[in-house]
Order: structure tokens, then sequence, then C-alpha cells
């Protein structure tokens, strides 16, 4: 990247330049969650909207993955900083197969040569400004400051998959209306099901929570839950819910089990519950 700015620039003979690194937040999770067809949109759909927040002068690349770069030619650094602002607060968002998606971006810019010495530099600068931007909580514009040289970037290593897997129990992720639809499990909720992978807990959960429930307590499970989630909204603000009951796993065998749940609103969606589930002869030997 450096070298072909180097030939850019002295081809074009343009001696100030502002370099923008731009971040789709949680990438990985927005394939992990919707699969890579849906990804690839997200990565045109942001190249697209690029080519229309920048001027015709700018050169925008895909520096690798769910990261680009922009370079702005010609212009004062309060100039550019008004295009990436504006390009910061632009509404992302694009629809594939009859869903809408959102997202967010965040971007981290530095001056040449009012911030930097060389253009390796600028670039350097640029990256460090957007993984502060990310350090702070995502959807971020920041513009470089020599503090943020020393950001740490541990925390942005882990994938959606990592955190979930590495969790201590089984998670599911299931459509709060309708027929319940089943949108996430972890594999230790897998293996507790008695499944090898998770299209084989799909298919035979028939893709939603009341199909490992035992009939026999579905409807007492859900009104509780339901009972609970409207009492915690009264109270406070988590709309929580702790339930017990029995589930029937792949061989037949019945388990009962903890359900601690939360009703979360999404944008893609709607009403979702999180849920950890343990067998209930481990939840109450360690509680």
């Amino acid at each position: 990247m450096v070298e072909a700015l180097a030939k850019y620039k002295k081809n074009t003979n343009k001696d100030r330049m502002t370099a923008a690194f731009i971040d789709l937040d949680d990438f990985k999770q927005i394939n992990d969650l919707y699969g890579h067809d849906v990804g690839d949109e997200a990565l045109k759909n942001l190249a697209a909207n690029l080519r229309e927040s920048f001027p015709d002068s700018s050169v925008i690349s895909r520096s690798g993955g769910d990261e680009f770069c922009v370079i702005l030619f010609g212009k004062s650094p309060e100039e550019c900083e008004e295009i990436i602002r504006e390009a910061s607060k632009k509404e992302q968002f694009f629809e594939y197969e009859n869903n809408r998606y959102k997202y967010t971006i965040s971007i981290g810019y530095a001056d040449y040569p009012e911030q930097a010495d060389g253009l390796k530099a600028v670039v350097n600068h640029a990256d460090e400004a957007l993984y502060s931007a990310k350090l702070a909580g995502k959807h971020r514009c920041f513009h470089f400051e020599p503090a943020m040289a020393n950001a740490k970037r541990t925390q942005l290593g882990f994938s959606f998959k990592d955190v979930v897997n590495g969790i201590p129990g089984a998670l599911l992720i299931y459509s709060a209306a309708g027929d319940e639809e089943i949108l996430y499990a972890n594999n230790e909720l897998i293996k507790l099901m008695g499944c090898s992978d998770f299209e084989d807990f799909m298919a035979w959960s028939k893709g939603s929570f009341r199909g490992f429930v035992h009939p026999d307590d579905l409807d007492e499970v859900e009104e509780s839950i339901h009972r609970q989630i409207d009492g915690s909204l009264s109270e406070k603000n988590h709309q929580e819910d702790y339930v017990e009951y029995r589930i029937i796993r792949k061989d037949g065998s019945i388990l009962p089990v903890v359900d601690i749940g939360r009703l979360i609103s999404t944008e893609n969606h709607g009403d979702v519950f999180f849920v950890f589930i343990r067998p209930r002869d481990e939840f109450k030997k360690n509680f």
C-alpha cells in the first residue's frame, strides 16, 4: 500500500493527504450469525457507500478482511475531517433475500504531513486511530493522537464463536415470537442435547425451542417465562427469567434442566431470548 501511495503521489505531485481506515464493526459476528453470503453482501454494500461518500479524486481500497482504506488528496485536514465524519454518520444497511440488515462502521484517520513525516507513518497512524475507535466501543470516528500509538489490541482478537463457545455452559438464542425459531446454539448446548453438530440439532429439534422441551412441561414453561418477563419489566430494565423443566435429548433420554434467560430486542430479528441451560443437578450442586 505504501509503495502504491508513493507512486501515486509522485505521478500526481500532491503533497497533502489524509489516510482513513474504515472497519465494518462485528463482521465476524455477521458471518457467524447470518452466514458468509450475508457477510459478502455487507462488504459490497460498504464499498458502494464509500464510493458515494468520498470524492472521485480519492483512492479507495480494501486492505484486507473487513477493513478498507481511503486516501484523500489535496485537501486541508479540516476539509477531510468534515468528509470523513459525514461518512461515519451515514446509515449503513442493505437488503438480501427479503431481509434487511443494518451494520455500523468505525473510522480512524490521520493527516500528512501535519501528523506524519512519511507515507508509512500516516498509514500506521490511521490504523492506530481505528483500533482506538474499536476499543472505545465501535461505531466511532477518531482522529489520530500520539497517545493512540500505545493502545492495546488484545481484546479485538476474539470472534463471536470464540466468545460463545468459550462460555462455561450451554447457550441458546431463539426468537421470542411465532414458532420460537432457534437462531444460535453453542457447542455445549449441542452436546447437552446429544447431537453431533448444529445441523443435526436443528433437524432433530425442528429448528424450534419447543422441539426439545418435554411436551408435558411446555405450556407451564412458556407461561412462567412470560409471567417473569412481564414482572421484571415493571420492576427493572432487565427482562429476565428462571425456569426449571425437562428436555428430551436426541437419544430419547429425559434430563431436568435449569433455564436462565434474558429477552433482548434486536434490529434484525426483533425480540429474542438469550438462554443459558444447565442440568438441574449440576446447577444446584454448584450453587
